[in-house]
């Protein structure tokens, strides 16, 4: 859990898709694609908080330690 991309974010592919999601809201100054950036952010945000619940539960410690370290979103801040 700890090496590559997962070392820097706990959920680098949600993040990568986010990401595209603004650059493309922003090449198209659409409020649709404004719109589905937001809900998709949101959605994001809760299925993590879900499935972290889930992981913390299954993994136990180890998970638990890692979300010490590893923050949730954007490396070093959120």
């Amino acid at each position: 859990m700890s090496t590559g991309l997962y070392a820097y974010t706990r959920n680098p592919m949600y993040l990568g898709h986010i990401i595209y999601l603004i650059g493309l809201t922003l090449t198209l100054r659409s409020p649709l694609a404004a719109l589905i950036t937001v809900a998709s952010a949101i959605w994001f945000h809760l299925r993590v908080l879900g499935d972290e619940k889930k992981l913390a539960q299954l993994l136990g410690e180890p998970y638990i330690a890692y979300t010490r370290q590893v923050k949730r979103w954007i490396p070093g801040l959120f």
